[in-house]
């Protein structure tokens, strides 16, 4: 398919298409060709004026170089999809690109910084009424609380963030939630209460298919 969008020039077809594979490469578990992919994608998105697919792309090419270890080419293409989305003013985009952006800096060990970023997008998806970011928001939000030392918020944030999720019937983050909960709770709850949740995200991850919630796990 994408083969035939590049003949007959067609650009709209040609970038979900690229998205999609991408994705299916990253369920294979190969970080490095999805990168390529998303790479293609951001350059391709530039040249034909697409500033918030741009932004998307910057923003996925950000965590996808921070898993490698790249944190130096991870924070770049971070602050590029921030100041892509800046440039456009698009809310929606910079809530988007300010969470990979935190994700990105905790993975760094700044975590300081990576709750400047967690709040300034939850206040932005508080204001649009984004109940889905919120979710995934205050998620990340308390894995950095947790990072902090403070683990007492981080475990109501991630309580309240699974049983938003369970609400919204989305099971997107949840593997990888129960995976953080069951680690800030060593030693506020008992062993068996801990491998319990450690267990449960490991079967929600396998179920989805989560690879990366399975490895937290």
């Amino acid at each position: 398919a994408l083969s035939d969008a590049e003949r007959c020039d067609a650009s709209l077809l040609w970038l979900p298409g690229e998205y999609l594979l991408a994705h299916l490469h990253l369920i294979g578990g190969s970080v490095v060709r999805v990168s390529e992919r998303m790479a293609r994608r951001y350059a391709r998105c530039l040249d034909l004026g697409l500033k918030e697919d741009a932004a998307d792309a910057a923003a996925i090419l950000g965590l996808l170089h921070g898993m490698r270890g790249h944190f130096e080419a991870a924070g770049g293409w971070c602050a590029d999809a921030v100041r892509i989305a800046e440039s456009i003013a698009n809310e929606a985009y910079m809530a988007s690109c300010l969470q990979a952006e935190g994700a990105v800096a905790c993975w760094r060990g700044d975590v300081q910084s990576a709750l400047k970023d967690f709040d300034r997008a939850l206040d932005i998806s508080q204001a649009r009424g984004d109940v889905l970011r919120l979710y995934s928001l205050r998620g990340h939000k308390a894995n950095a609380l947790h990072l902090a030392g403070q683990n007492a918020e981080a475990i109501e944030l991630l309580q309240q963030s699974i049983a938003s999720g369970e609400r919204l019937g989305t099971g997107q983050f949840q593997p990888l939630f129960k995976a953080w909960l069951a680690e800030a709770c060593v030693g506020e709850l008992s062993d068996e209460e801990v491998l319990r949740l450690a267990r449960e995200s490991l079967r929600l991850a396998a179920d989805r298919n989560q690879a990366w919630a399975r490895s937290v796990a």
